[in-house]
């Protein structure tokens, strides 16, 4: 009985040894393979030609972010411009070497399409890229507009005008803005005020009072006040108690 119970021990014990091992060996199996999925995800990622962004992992997806506000002061935030860089997957880059990029999806505007002509001297591709949503073509930022994007480049060595082309081509990315929606109240402070009825004059009282004005006709006003997109609004306009 002793001996049976040292079998079964034993044979309990290899067949959890044998599931661990079975367990770990699928773990491993599994890392392994996302692992060279992802490899090669990246690496598709750089053979691609067009625009990497900065805190980006898609490849010619440019995402614009905005703030939309809702409650007592509803309103949009400003877009920030978006950083990044272009590669071509065939053209190294070296020294003396750049490339200029139209926009070819917005029409010109005083005879210019908007373009940026920008260094292709780095291991990753160009100097950066300052990207901005707009209708036409800026000396600070190279314009976009939201959907698709057509785009023409030409790498060269040397000055524009004098080029050696050594590439031309065309690609498209697609341009996004992402919006989030947040509640944004005022933060309201009652303020008070001497106002005169008859010449709509006003003036500031002393501790809350205009005694000092009463003969000229003044009387006390109150009213909250508060800001808004940099802006004073008022409500609850209103009589003031003088105390």
């Amino acid at each position: 009985m002793k001996s049976l119970s040292i079998k079964i021990l034993s044979v309990s014990f290899l067949v959890m040894s044998t599931l661990s091992l079975l367990i770990s060996n699928t773990k491993a199996q599994e890392f392994l393979e996302e692992t060279r999925d992802a490899l090669e995800e990246v690496e598709e990622f750089f053979e691609e030609t067009g625009f990497g962004l900065e805190d980006a992992y898609d490849f010619n997806v440019i995402n614009f972010f905005q703030k939309e506000y809702y409650g007592e002061c509803p309103g949009k935030s400003q877009i920030h411009p978006v950083l990044g860089w272009f590669k071509e997957k065939n053209t190294e880059p070296k020294n003396n070497r750049r490339v200029r990029i139209y926009n070819k999806s917005i029409g010109k505007f005083n005879n210019i399409t908007p373009y940026t002509d920008r260094d292709y001297n780095n291991a990753g591709g160009t100097e950066r890229i300052d990207f901005q949503l707009g209708n036409k073509h800026s000396n600070r930022y190279f314009i976009v507009r939201e959907g698709t994007n057509e785009f023409e480049y030409v790498i060269y060595d040397g000055s524009f005008e004098k080029a050696d082309i050594v590439k031309k081509g065309s690609f498209s990315a697609k341009v996004n803005v992402e919006i989030d929606q947040a509640e944004r109240n005022i933060d309201w402070k009652e303020h008070f005020y001497c106002f005169n009825p008859v010449t709509g004059s006003t003036s500031e009282p002393e501790n809350s009072k205009c005694e000092h004005l009463k003969l000229q006709g003044y009387i006390l006003m109150a009213e909250l006040r508060g800001q808004c997109e940099g802006k004073t609004v008022v409500k609850n306009r209103r009589r003031g108690r003088e105390w």
